[in-house]
């Protein structure tokens, strides 16, 4: 049964945050492709930065991730500053990309950058192409090629920073990373602790994740000091226990965002913002789905996992044991999981008590899933036998 819950993952995409930070160039990339890291040093003090993270989906169905930062930086020095990033090269490229030598290097599109509400350009370059350019001196190269045994790109801007405060803004998109039934959106936080003043004296992280059922962490910290994560709309959260010092808080939100605001903020651990984008996934590996008010599945919905995973002939037989009422909830679960408003008070009362469910409307898209035809196949029969 474990090999059910274990997720089965396609690509293992990182990213991190375009930040400046003092004093080291030691840094180990955890992945490839949409992970940023900085290598100029500077001596810049953070005073505040505000995350601001939009989910969309386009017209297939597909997300990505729209990301919008704000820096204020206290500069002890004017004038013009070339800050650089490096990025790993992607790994989901296929062979015929290869071959042709147009390997897609970079998971992020869109980039704009602002230093003090003007607009900079960013120049991209190979990484063993800028040493003439003065951006990366030949011993810095050099510790990147023995720790670093890939190709890599050079992401760079030149501005100007006055003495004092000084504001850079960036926005762009992103892909995220593909599992079989969810989404993840990571960003690194932990580049903080590079700064001069090792935090952020104001911070905030806001996020609209739209209508989707999606889970965030418990902790930014490594003594699990819980995250107070404000809902401002309409929504649900619980959270749950997933092994010995490890949770996850779940939510579903309507027309509505999620707040993280802190003073003084040093994280040691990351950030993870994961979509649940299939209704199977509403079952994951939590040994006890009874949280607070909210639950995240039943037996029913395990069932509802195991038609989704086994032939026909695997489970009818567990249908055929279920209750006509049973047997309608089960088939209702696509709905459910994509918002359906029900106007049966059964179903609504009943759907009502997972964490993942809220009423969005009747028009939501429903696919149309094995477990409805199959469903209404055994009710007929017991309809045209009785």
């Amino acid at each position: 049964m474990e090999k059910l819950w274990r997720r089965i993952w396609i690509l293992g995409l990182l990213f991190s945050i375009w930040s400046f930070f003092s004093y080291s160039n030691d840094w180990e990339f955890g992945s490839r492709g949409e992970h940023i890291l900085p290598f100029k040093n500077s001596k810049m003090k953070i005073k505040d930065e505000k995350i601001m993270m939009k989910l969309e989906e386009d017209k297939s169905g597909d997300f990505r991730m729209k990301v919008k930062v704000r820096f204020v930086f206290e500069n002890e020095e004017e004038g013009k500053k070339i800050i650089g990033f490096v990025t790993p090269e992607r790994e989901d490229h296929d062979a015929e990309e290869e071959n042709s030598g147009k390997t897609k290097r970079l998971g992020i599109t869109n980039f704009l950058s602002k230093v003090n509400g003007k607009t900079v350009s960013t120049q991209q370059k190979a990484l063993q192409d800028i040493l003439s350019k003065g951006i990366l001196d030949k011993e810095t190269w050099e510790e990147y090629q023995e720790k670093k045994n890939w190709k890599s790109d050079v992401y760079y801007l030149e501005a100007p920073f006055f003495k004092g405060e000084n504001v850079v803004e960036h926005e762009y998109y992103y892909t995220g990373s593909y599992g079989i039934f969810e989404r993840d959106f990571d960003y690194i936080l932990t580049t903080i602790s590079e700064w001069k003043n090792q935090k952020v004296e104001n911070f905030e992280l806001r996020l609209d994740m739209g209508n989707t059922y999606f889970r965030l962490p418990y902790t930014f910290w490594k003594n699990h000091k819980k995250i107070e994560w404000e809902l401002l709309g309409e929504g649900k959260s619980v959270v749950v226990e997933e092994g010995e010092n490890q949770k996850r808080v779940y939510l579903r939100m309507k027309d509505g965002v999620i707040r993280y605001r802190a003073e003084n903020f040093a994280p040691d651990k990351e950030f993870r913002a994961v979509v649940i984008t299939d209704s199977r996934g509403t079952v994951g590996q939590v040994s006890n789905p009874k949280h607070s008010k909210y639950i995240l599945h039943d037996k029913l919905t395990e069932l509802f996992l195991r038609i989704q995973m086994e032939d026909e002939e695997f489970y009818r037989g567990d249908l055929e044991t279920l209750t006509n009422t049973e047997l309608e909830f089960l088939r209702n679960y696509p709905y459910a999981f994509a918002g359906y408003d029900f106007s049966r008070k059964d179903l609504k009362a009943y759907f009502s008590q997972f964490v993942w469910y809220l009423p969005l409307g009747t028009k939501a898209p429903i696919k149309k899933e094995e477990v409805i035809s199959v469903v209404d196949d055994i009710l007929k029969k017991r309809r045209e036998t009785k």
